[in-house]
């Protein structure tokens, strides 16, 4: 399963829960997930936005994402240390 996958199926997720979730900030994804370079390495977060849509954020191997529901996905940098990761993703 490729990166836009398995951001799809977090979108998914999140989207089917109840409104006032909104702004929770959610680890859906297991250590073991094949990601882009194989197996999963990194975090993948995502967060439900007032405006209905989800930004999904992934991190892999140096290398962090961020994709919305809306289709787009973009390239946020490609340095960082875990803990920074967590605390700069939303």
């Amino acid at each position: 399963m490729i990166k836009d996958e398995v951001d799809k199926l977090i979108i998914e997720e999140l989207l089917t829960r109840p409104r006032q979730m909104t702004g929770e900030l959610i680890t859906s994804i297991a250590q073991d997930t094949p990601g882009i370079h194989g197996e999963f390495v990194g975090i993948r977060l995502a967060r439900l936005q007032e405006d209905g849509l989800v930004t999904s954020v992934s991190a892999e191997r140096g290398v962090v994402w961020e994709a919305t529901s809306a289709g787009e996905t973009t390239l946020r940098h490609t340095d960082f240390a875990e803990e920074e990761f967590v605390e700069e993703a939303f």
